[in-house]
């Protein structure tokens, strides 16, 4: 039996490598050595750079619609392989969860900008993964890559998951009360010395709350970009599961404010998985995708990379619309959007 064992785990590894080979390029997470990165910050005055060190990649031309995608981590395909080819759920099988890391890119380029890399917080994060991932801890290393520095920080304390939907708090036996919400900053780093947590300085503030009026059951996010004149941005985000009932379908998020106040005339949206073809730009802001040209092969190539990713990941890549141009109020949108995967796509 063991025999038997092995050689089914041997051949889901082996199968494991073929599709994480096509899951990785269908992630297209790479570095972009080649990237003109002088160039494409040129059109930007050193003074708007010097107001946002670091930020300046947000501050270029065309970046009204940027490009979240997550990576996909070879060990835990390697484990979804695994379970599917010894006939075990998730639950019953291996299970894997490691820190989540992100790219930030071009819309029409694939540019790299950011990146984006969640602490492992050691034995303590992982259990948390596993079995507290509503109201664990959420910290991330952001780099710029233009310079391979360490440029900013988004933190996010503990919280209890909301009870908009439900009942109880994660980790405790389910009771019928009103638990704490999620907060999270996005920090800007002292770029002679990031590690000086005295230097820090907050762009960008999220604080969370639920509701159940216009956009029905939701989360609702209010962000705010610290240190300017632009009012708050709401973020609804529909959760998709049994809880509230909800239809997911694409726009995932959508951001509204007192000139945008309703679902019918938003401020801006998230798209995620097959925005490359639902895509619709939200008002003339944001411009429409380029004409794709793509031969029938080309396209079945690329239909089987997404089911393959669908299947053996939970990594998502994400369509974000900028509302505006500042980069704190860019740096907030990208936090929200993270959370949202964080909180809603992983569970």
């Amino acid at each position: 039996m063991d025999g038997v064992a092995n050689f089914v785990a041997g051949a889901a590894l082996a199968a494991g490598g073929e599709a994480m080979n096509a899951t990785a390029q269908a992630a297209g997470l790479q570095s972009d050595k080649g990237a003109d990165y002088e160039a494409l910050v040129a059109p930007v005055p050193e003074q708007m750079q010097a107001q946002a060190p670091g930020l300046e990649l947000l501050m270029i031309p065309d970046t009204t619609t940027l490009v979240l995608q997550q990576k996909i981590e070879a060990a835990e395909v390697a484990a979804t392989i695994f379970n599917m080819a010894t006939g075990q759920s998730d639950a019953e099988g291996i299970g894997i969860e490691t820190p989540n890391k992100y790219a930030v890119k071009m819309r029409d380029t694939g540019v790299l900008l950011y990146y984006i890399e969640e602490d492992s917080n050691d034995c303590m994060g992982y259990m948390s993964r596993e079995n507290c991932r509503a109201c664990m801890p959420y910290n991330f290393n952001v780099t710029s890559a233009r310079t391979q520095q360490r440029i900013g920080r988004i933190e996010s304390p503990w919280a209890c998951d909301n009870c908009c939907c439900g009942l109880g708090c994660c980790c405790l036996l389910p009771i019928p009360v009103c638990c704490c919400l999620r907060s999270a900053t996005w920090y800007q780093l002292d770029p002679a010395n990031p590690d000086d947590e005295t230097k820090k300085v907050p762009l960008a503030q999220l604080a969370e709350s639920c509701t159940t009026e216009s956009f029905g059951c939701a989360r609702k996010w209010e962000i705010q970009a610290v240190g300017t004149q632009t009012p708050p941005m709401t973020m609804y985000v529909k959760p998709c599961g049994m809880g509230c009932m909800c239809c997911c379908d694409p726009p995932l998020n959508v951001l509204v404010d007192e000139q945008h106040p309703d679902q019918e005339n938003p401020l801006a949206r998230h798209w995620h998985k097959m925005w490359y073809d639902e895509y619709e730009p939200t008002n003339d802001r944001y411009p429409l995708l380029p004409e794709k040209e793509q031969s029938l092969g080309a396209a079945i190539m690329d239909a089987i990379k997404i089911t393959l990713k669908e299947v053996f990941t939970d990594a998502d890549t994400y369509l974000l619309e900028m509302p505006h141009d500042g980069p704190r109020e860019k740096v907030g949108t990208i936090m929200g959007a993270l959370l949202a995967d964080m909180l809603t796509r992983e569970e």
